[in-house]
C-alpha cells in the first residue's frame, strides 16, 4: 500500500472520529434540573458565602444542582425572552438572578424555593434551566 492510500485512510478515519465526537458533544441530552439531587441554600447565604469565597464557593456550588430560597425582589425578561426572577439577599442592590426555563406566575414579594444550575458569580449569583 502506498504512502498517499495511507495518509487517506488516515485522514478518513480522523474525520470520521471528529464527526462522532462533535455529534456526542452536540447533540447529548442536556441536565434536567427535576431529576438532579439538589443542595438546599437560603439566596442570602450563597451570595454572602460567593462575597466571602469566590473560589470556595465555586468549589461548593459551581455547575451543581442548587434549591435556593428566598424572596423575589424583582422578575424581568431578559434579551433571548426569558423569564428572570431575582432573589434579595442581604445587599440591597445584588441579589441571586434565575432564568427560568419556563415562565412561572409569580410576584414581588412572594417566597419562592427555586431549582437551578449555579453557573457563578459576577455581581449577582446566577443560576441557569431554573
Amino acid at each position: 500500500m502506498g504512502t498517499g492510500k495511507k495518509w487517506i485512510i488516515f485522514v478518513g478515519i480522523l474525520l470520521a472520529l471528529v464527526a462522532i465526537s462533535a455529534w456526542y458533544v452536540f447533540l447529548k441530552p442536556g441536565r434536567n434540573i427535576q431529576q438532579e439531587k439538589t443542595i438546599s441554600i437560603a439566596a442570602s447565604g450563597i451570595y454572602q458565602a460567593y462575597v466571602d469565597d469566590e473560589k470556595k464557593a465555586n468549589a461548593l456550588y459551581l455547575d451543581k444542582a442548587l434549591s435556593v430560597s428566598g424572596k423575589i425582589s424583582e422578575i424581568k425578561t431578559n434579551q433571548q425572552g426569558q423569564q428572570v426572577i431575582v432573589l434579595e439577599t442581604n445587599d440591597p442592590i445584588f441579589g441571586v438572578v434565575c432564568t427560568m426555563s419556563k415562565p412561572i406566575d409569580a410576584l414581588a414579594g412572594q417566597e419562592v424555593n427555586i431549582k437551578g444550575f449555579c453557573t457563578g458569580y459576577t455581581t449577582d449569583v446566577v443560576l441557569r434551566d431554573c
